[in-house]
């Protein structure tokens, strides 16, 4: 059963995905702590902690720089036990490639009094990933 904790976290997540779908940097801002951690997959070209809000947009712009049509929908978000897991299809066109991939991620996130503190993403498939972004 899903807390009120549990459910102001969802709506958190959800606002945190809206503005950065949005570029809206400054309500991001808002919504993540100053110890924010995000760990991407060894298995990525873009592997590695990034730490805080500024590498934050590091990250997101390291994406966006593979990709001509990058699209990311939220399909679902759900909480309970002091987590939120975003559910996300992924799909785009390779920039370097022209190879187009399509697949679900999950975004493990943790909350610190009401701020995201750490996002886990969880691909499908790395390699196939990695494949079509590096020529």
């Amino acid at each position: 059963m899903s807390t009120e904790l549990d459910k102001a976290n969802a709506a958190v997540m959800k606002r945190f995905y809206d503005a950065v779908f949005s570029s809206d940097w400054a309500a991001v801002e808002t919504l993540v702590s100053k110890n924010l951690i995000v760990y991407e997959a060894d298995g990525m070209p873009y592997r590695g902690e990034y730490r805080g809000f500024e590498e934050l947009k590091t990250l997101v712009a390291k994406v966006m720089g593979y990709w001509d049509d990058l699209n990311i929908e939220v399909k679902a978000i759900t909480s309970g036990g002091g987590y939120v897991v975003g559910v996300l299809q992924f799909s785009g066109t390779s920039k370097s490639t022209g190879s187009k991939i399509s697949m679900p991620i999950a975004e493990i996130t943790e909350f610190d009094k009401g701020l995201i503190s750490s996002i886990k993403p969880v691909y499908w498939d790395t390699t196939a990933i990695s494949a079509a972004i590096t020529a």
